[in-house]
C-alpha cells in the first residue's frame, strides 16, 4: 500500500504503480529465445516484436503523463480483480475532477472507424498499397467495461455519495501510441472520435477534462488518496503468460512421448469440457461466456488445478461469489479429467 501519510499535498504527476506485466514478459521471452531450437525461436520472436510495439508504445504515453505538470496520480498496468470481475487498464489517472481509463493502441498500421462503430486495422506496402485489412475488437467498448468496474468500486469507496455524482467523475480514452498511424474516421459517430487521440494530444486533453468536468465531480486530496489505496488492494499480478505455452509444448520434459502425448490429449479434451460447461452456463443464464471465465482465465484454472472452492478463489478471475455459484461443477468436471483421463 503507498504511504499517503509521508507525502505533500500532490502538486506534479505522481506513478503510484510505473511498471509493466508486459515488461517482464519482454525479458522472458527473449530469454527464452535464447535456448529455443531455430524454428521455436523464430515463433518467440514474433511475440516478441507484438510485445515490443506495445511496450513502446505505453512508453510514449508515460513520458506524456509525467511531463504534464499535473497534479495526478498514476498507475500503469493495473490489473484490477474485483468481486468476479477483472480488467485489465493501461494506464489510469486520478485527478480532482476525474478518474480517467486510458488504453494504449499501438498500431502497426493505419485504422478506420467505420459508421456503425467498428474498428478496422489497414496493412499497407512501403509504397502505400493496401494488402490487408481486419477487424479489431472496439477499444472503446473495452473501456467501457472497465469503466462499468471503476464505478462499482467509487461506490464501495464513496458509498454514501450518489451514484450520478460518482458516474460523472468515471471517463475514458484511446491514445495512438504511434506517431506513424493515420486515423480515418470521416464516417464514425462524433462520441466516438472524441474518445481518440494521438499521444501528443494527451497533455491538452488531460486539461481540458478538469475545466469541463470541474462542476460535476470533485475528489478532495483525503479522498483521492482513499481511492488510490483502494485500486492498490485490489491489483493482482496478470495472470497471461506468453512463456506457458512454448514451456509446455517445447521445453517440459515427460518420462516418454507416449506420456507427453496422452497430457497433451488429456488437457485438450478438459478445455473442451470446460468450454461446454462455459458455453451451455452462459446460454441458460443469458450471459456471455467469458462472464464466466474468459481463454486465460482458463488456461489459469487448467494450471493451478484446484481441488477446493478455496483453491478455486486463488485463480484469476474468480471470487467467492462465482466460486460458489459454478466452482461445484468447475471441480467435478477437473477431477473427471484427473481421475478418467483415458475416458474424459
Amino acid at each position: 500500500m503507498f504511504d499517503f501519510l509521508k507525502k505533500p499535498k500532490l502538486k506534479e504527476p505522481c506513478f503510484l504503480k510505473a511498471d509493466s506485466s508486459a515488461e517482464k514478459q519482454l525479458a522472458a521471452l527473449q530469454s527464452l529465445a535464447e535456448n529455443a531450437p531455430a524454428d521455436v525461436a523464430a515463433r518467440i520472436q514474433a511475440d516478441v516484436r507484438m510485445l515490443n510495439a506495445g511496450v513502446e508504445g505505453e512508453k510514449n504515453i508515460a513520458y506524456e503523463l509525467k511531463t504534464s505538470f499535473l497534479p495526478i496520480y498514476i498507475f500503469h498496468d493495473l490489473f484490477l480483480q474485483y468481486k468476479d470481475l477483472t480488467a485489465q487498464i493501461d494506464y489510469l489517472v486520478v485527478h480532482k475532477n476525474y478518474v480517467l481509463v486510458i488504453e494504449s493502441k499501438k498500431l502497426l498500421g493505419d485504422m478506420e472507424i467505420t459508421s456503425k462503430g467498428d474498428f478496422i486495422r489497414i496493412f499497407k506496402t512501403t509504397d502505400g498499397h493496401v494488402y490487408k485489412k481486419e477487424g479489431i475488437y472496439s477499444p472503446v467498448v473495452q473501456n467501457e467495461r472497465h469503466c462499468a468496474i471503476l464505478k462499482q468500486i467509487l461506490y464501495e469507496v464513496f458509498p454514501k455519495t450518489k451514484p450520478a455524482l460518482l458516474d460523472a467523475g468515471v471517463k475514458s480514452v484511446v491514445v495512438l501510441a504511434n506517431p506513424k498511424s493515420i486515423v480515418f474516421d470521416k464516417y464514425a459517430k462524433k462520441e466516438i472520435k472524441n474518445q481518440i487521440i494521438k499521444y501528443d494530444q494527451l497533455r491538452p486533453f488531460l486539461e481540458q477534462l478538469a475545466k469541463t468536468n470541474s462542476e460535476a465531480f470533485i475528489l478532495s486530496e483525503e479522498s483521492q488518496k482513499k481511492l488510490c489505496d483502494r485500486l492498490l488492494e485490489l491489483h493482482r499480478e496478470n495472470p497471461v503468460d506468453y512463456t506457458l505455452k512454448y514451456q509446455k509444448q517445447f521445453f517440459e520434459k515427460s518420462p516418454t512421448q507416449t506420456d507427453k502425448s496422452t497430457g497433451s490429449k488429456q488437457n485438450e479434451a478438459l478445455r473442451a469440457a470446460l468450454k461446454k460447461y462455459r458455453l451451455d452456463v452462459s446460454r441458460a443464464e443469458n450471459i456471455k461466456p467469458y462472464f464466466l471465465f474468459n481463454n486465460a482465465q482458463m488456461e489459469d484454472l487448467i494450471a493451478k488445478n484446484p481441488k477446493t472452492l478455496d483453491e478455486l478463489c486463488t485463480v484469476a478471475g474468480f471470487g467467492e461469489k462465482k466460486s460458489k455459484l459454478y466452482g461445484a461443477e468447475i471441480l467435478k468436471i477437473l477431477r473427471q479429467s484427473a481421475d478418467s483421463p483415458d475416458n474424459f
